[in-house]
């Protein structure tokens, strides 16, 4: 966010988030007493502390976030919590690299005391001391940024800009070729064999800047291993883990030789559970290999309607029947305010208030495209075998 030769006071930031500045006053004196605190099990083991803020502080924090904290330009290194940025952007410059090293940032936000942060709304959004103090009262619990609240990620971001800075350093004087990236707390960077080599000095830097490393969490790949940023394979070309892949055709595999129910009973799931955590993972492979995704969502569509329907509320069976009969190409009956109707389905949309409509053409009583609330639509049978 640029200077200007006036400092933000607290009406001109009161003016941004739509806030009168008593509001903000008397909620930054409360906000200590608004946050839920509980604990989180980490996947690899402990816990990590959550302090979630209540309703009105959260609402007061989000307009802090798109008013003020989005203005801010993040350079292209940062990708974690960066509007238009992704997992799949953060691992990009990494691909068909000799070695790749990840460090952990331990305690990320609690790292990032109130000094900082005051000194950050002071410096990057031109705030006086007036209104940086309301807006760190705002933003920080205990004395550290608050994982848990929405104006953190990007705080945090912006607090860790100097470290970035000082390893980009190191690469640039000692590797021809590298790539550097940071997602939240985690450090990518790749390049040549050399890279190994400073790994010492790297750690220095992340001290200097007022972070630890999680030495525990170093990873360091090379291509005859698999090489992972933020869950993207990057050996040759961006993709998800091939694991992955093998598991899912395996699923549905299983679900089309078996059937759902039997397979979901197998594992001890239920069908919703099970179609759910596949649709999970096609979403996260669509990141890389949307064709890969689209061809294992036919399947699962596929599978979904053949459901015993006794497991789905009547408008969603209706809504599993009419997505397997387009994908393969099925006309369909059926009786619509009163009137039988034969007809070709061609697509399903929904509107902004849910309402789902079928656009089919019409075989009987006559010919012609139609559009049809499916809500309304009774006693509908596919024509042909489900198969």
């Amino acid at each position: 966010m640029s200077h200007q030769n006036s400092k933000l006071n607290i009406d001109d930031i009161g003016n941004q988030l739509g806030l009168t500045p008593q509001f903000l006053y008397e909620a930054a004196n409360l906000a200590s007493t608004q946050y839920m605190i509980f604990d989180l099990p980490k996947r690899a083991g402990g816990f990590r502390t959550i302090c979630s803020p209540k309703d009105e502080l959260k609402r007061i924090q989000r307009a802090i976030l798109e008013a003020l904290l989005w203005n801010f330009s993040m350079p292209e290194h940062v990708h974690g919590c960066v509007r238009g940025r992704s997992i799949v952007s953060n691992a990009r410059p990494h691909v068909n690299k000799p070695l790749v090293l990840t460090i952990d940032l331990k305690d990320f936000f609690g790292s990032i005391g109130v000094a900082l942060v005051n000194k950050i709304y002071q410096e990057h959004f031109n705030c006086d001391e007036h209104s940086a103090d309301i807006l760190t009262k705002l933003t920080t619990y205990g004395n550290f940024l608050p994982q848990g609240a929405p104006t953190s990620p990007t705080l945090a971001n912006i607090a860790a800009l100097p470290l970035d800075e000082s390893i980009l350093e190191i690469c640039q004087q000692n590797l021809t070729l590298f790539g550097y990236s940071r997602y939240v707390d985690d450090i990518t960077i790749s390049g040549d064999s050399k890279l190994a080599l400073l790994l010492g000095e790297l750690y220095k830097a992340v001290n200097k800047n007022g972070f630890s490393a999680n030495a525990e969490k170093l990873k360091a790949s090379l291509p005859s291993n698999r090489q992972k940023v933020t869950g993207i394979i990057v050996n040759k070309k961006l993709g998800p883990p091939k694991k992955l892949i093998r598991k899912i055709r395996q699923q549905l595999h299983y679900c089309g030789r078996f059937g759902i129910e039997d397979h979901c009973q197998h594992e001890g799931t239920d069908p919703e559970e099970f179609i759910s955590q596949i649709n999970g993972m096609l979403g996260y492979i669509r990141l890389t290999q949307p064709e890969v995704a689209d061809e294992f969502k036919i399947k699962l569509t596929k599978i979904q309607a053949l459901i015993s329907f006794n497991t789905f509320e009547e408008e969603e069976k209706k809504f599993l029947m009419l997505k397997y009969a387009i994908e393969e190409e099925k006309n369909i009956t059926f009786s619509y305010n009163d009137s039988h109707r034969r007809v070709a389905p061609e697509e399903i949309s929904i509107d902004d208030d849910g309402v789902k409509t079928l656009r089919a053409y019409q075989i009987f009583p006559n010919y012609g495209w139609k559009r049809f609330n499916i809500l309304s639509i009774q006693s509908l049978e596919i024509e042909g075998n489900l198969s």
